[in-house]
């Protein structure tokens, strides 16, 4: 079954020796190559860490939401940047439904509610706000978002604002607004309240074994285990009429190290904001950690062990209530413009083109969740325009594309694909993702296997900046103890899955990380990345200078610089693992028959490579396009499974369906050995 999980956009077998400096760059004859890495010197000296310190200063002018004032505004900055560094530029609009909160209220009932006897309902109440004070008392207020313990009155307000860290001035702007999440239904109920730990099916059986009911209640659940969409589902399936979330220092607080600002935790005031996609009919909101001590405070029952209990002072009781919550969100959903902005340099070959794209929306300013990604981009296109203004044309026309509405559900990038989904099924060659961005010092990449080395050869070139003589390719070995590394494993944000699920386009990401408390909140400021995420903005530069390279290489090579034989072990390795997964489900599988279509795809693939090394492939670039393609749907699935190689097949095992297993391995075998032919023809 491990087998069956690794990454399938991942070509976690490509094992790239430490090229030397200035060799023949696979796709480029000798000569090419020689002129290839000239221009890619002159390149390497344009992005600059001011230059990325500049942009990132505009991304922290206000909050930038999707659909906001200053999304349009952003937009409007990305767009001129394009223009003056000279490409050819658009702002290509696309209509979507947008979340805004209307009204939303948290109210804690300590010692709960007793349903009516005659409708088995809890009874209506005045929420806590719109209560008259009674004679020579003043009204209550909401306790402050700070710990707070039980009080005499019957009702305790929760402040749901996201504190403002008095060091950093732009967590305090007024325009941050109440944390929320997109897609939660309006809601106004009153019910139990109840832990559900991280909300995954153990949690649940774990409730079920304490006699802990979920029906009808609230759940208290910790991010950490799945998407969030995920848990509010789960929660749904479980009979729950609310759930509220929050991040507990165990999982990316105080447990694990100095908070920000001292330190790159998550304090226990943040309070992570998103969406939870379709599907969702129940009310949620977001929490800080300190407001879930305040409701976990009131539960009454055993006190459960690690790693059920978090590391909150208090207990995590198995326990429905007593206390109870009165949640209220009301939502308006806004139908409005969103805005991709697009710059591109033209290339002398016709028909083929190579995207780089990123997200530019943010929940609040994003500076670490997507806005390096804007930082790099922008950064990027300021290398590529000063080349361009000297001279130089690509080969392959490039695309810089800066996304709206990633946060929502890759809108922009969706929507960019249902405009231009022919050319980019038939001429786009790649599709490199700058987000997720720069957080800390840790350099990882994931690609498909057709551009993988090409990722991992462009970072041979890239300057470390904390190691002078040393290469950002040395960093990345440097994790495996001098051993060569493999591309890692991750997925890359939404907007690649669009392109690779939507397309099969070749699709890659590279970034650097560390670990990233502020994650969707306010406190993910400019501040923040300057003093904790990457002081002096070296690393910005870094991401800017490896896609630039990158771009470079695929842009110009002389033929398309794809590796087929990579997709070979990673193939084989699945292989192992489905037919593991197979004799636990007991159903049968034909894994001679797939070896034996891996195997002739395996030859046909090192002869291509080796074609491509020397230069020595024809002009049909389309067929090798197409076979990366089929590959890519084939292999990494056409919905989104990025963690299984072949989920069709695996999805037929686990359902235990015999026919449907037979199905999809045929479809898989049929695939590959079309690949492998239309390679032979490309030759």
């Amino acid at each position: 079954m491990k087998a069956v999980r690794v990454l399938g956009v991942i070509c976690a077998c490509v094992l790239l020796a430490a090229a030397p400096p200035h060799t023949q760059i696979y796709g480029f004859t000798a000569n090419n190559s020689d002129a290839e890495f000239a221009l890619e010197d002159r390149f390497l000296d344009i992005p600059s860490a001011a230059g990325a310190l500049e942009v990132g200063a505009a991304l922290a002018a206000q909050p930038h939401y999707a659909g906001s004032a200053g999304d349009y505004k952003l937009a409007l900055y990305v767009r001129d940047r394009f223009k003056e560094f000279g490409f050819d530029t658009s702002m290509e609009t696309l209509t979507a439904r947008i979340d805004v909160p209307k009204r939303l209220a948290l109210e804690l009932i300590p010692s709960g509610f007793r349903r009516d006897a005659n409708s088995g309902k809890y009874p209506a109440y005045t929420p806590l706000l719109s209560r008259r004070p009674r004679r020579g008392r003043p009204a209550p207020t909401p306790a402050p978002g700070v710990p707070i313990g039980i009080t005499a009155d019957p009702v305790v307000g929760i402040d749901l604002r996201e504190l403002p860290d008095p060091n950093d001035p732009d967590t305090a702007n007024p325009a941050v607004g109440l944390p929320f999440i997109a897609g939660s239904a309006d809601g106004n109920v009153t019910a139990p309240l109840v832990y559900a730990g991280h909300g995954t099916p153990a949690d649940y059986a774990l409730l079920d074994g304490h006699g802990v009911d979920t029906h009808e209640a609230v759940l208290l659940i910790r991010y950490g285990a799945d998407p969030r969409g995920t848990l509010v589902r789960r929660a749904q399936a479980h009979g729950a009429v609310g759930v509220i979330l929050y991040d507990d220092p165990a999982d990316d607080g105080a447990a694990r190290g100095a908070v920000y600002p001292t330190g790159p935790w998550r304090p226990l005031t943040s309070v992570q904001r998103g969406s939870v996609g379709e599907g969702v009919t129940i009310p949620v909101l977001p929490i800080s950690a300190a407001n879930a001590r305040t409701l976990l405070a009131a539960l009454r029952g055993p006190t459960a062990p690690r790693p059920w209990a978090g590391s909150l002072s208090v207990g995590y009781p198995f326990a429905r209530g007593p206390a109870a919550v009165h949640m209220i969100v009301t939502m308006e959903r806004r139908t409005t413009t969103l805005w991709n902005t697009i710059g591109v340099l033209h290339g002398t070959t016709p028909g083929q083109e190579l995207i780089l794209g990123a997200q530019r929306d943010a929940w609040v300013y994003g500076l670490g969740a997507g806005g390096g990604g804007t930082i790099t981009l922008v950064e990027t296109a300021r290398g590529l325009g000063f080349l361009a203004k000297t001279g130089w044309q690509p080969g392959r026309t490039i695309v810089l594309a800066a996304w709206d509405g990633e946060e929502l559900g890759a809108y922009g990038s969706l929507a960019y694909l249902k405009r231009h989904g022919d050319e980019i099924r038939s001429g786009s060659i790649a599709y490199l993702n700058t987000e997720p961005s720069i957080t800390g010092p840790t350099f990882g990449a994931d690609a498909v296997a057709a551009i993988a080395p090409t990722i991992v050869d462009a970072s041979h070139v890239v300057p470390d900046p904390a190691q002078p003589g040393n290469t950002i390719y040395d960093r990345y070995a440097f994790r495996t103890g001098g051993a060569l590394p493999p591309v890692d494993r991750g997925s890359g944000g939404f907007d690649r899955a669009a392109f690779l699920f939507g397309a099969g386009t070749p699709s890659a990401n590279a970034s650097f990380s560390g670990p990233f408390g502020p994650y969707h909140s306010s406190y993910d400021t400019l501040q923040f990345a300057r003093t904790i995420g990457d002081p002096g903005f070296d690393l910005h530069r870094a991401a800017a200078q490896l896609y630039g390279v990158a771009v470079l290489r695929l842009s110009n090579a002389d033929v398309v610089p794809y590796h087929f034989s990579a997709y070979v072990a990673p193939m084989e390795s699945a292989l192992r693992g489905l037919a593991a997964l197979a004799r636990t489900r007991r159903v049968s599988l034909d894994t001679r028959g797939f070896e034996t279509a891996i195997r002739r795809f395996s030859g046909n693939a090192a002869r291509s490579d080796a074609a491509t090394k020397r230069v020595a492939t024809s002009a049909a670039a389309d067929r090798e396009m197409e076979a990366a393609r089929v590959l890519d749907l084939e292999t990494y699935g056409i919905d989104g499974e990025t963690r299984i190689t072949f989920p069709d097949v695996a999805r037929a095992i686990r359902e235990g369906d015999q026919g449907a297993v037979d199905l999809a391995v045929a479809r898989a075998r049929s695939t590959i050995d079309r690949a492998g032919t239309l390679i032979s023809q490309s030759r």
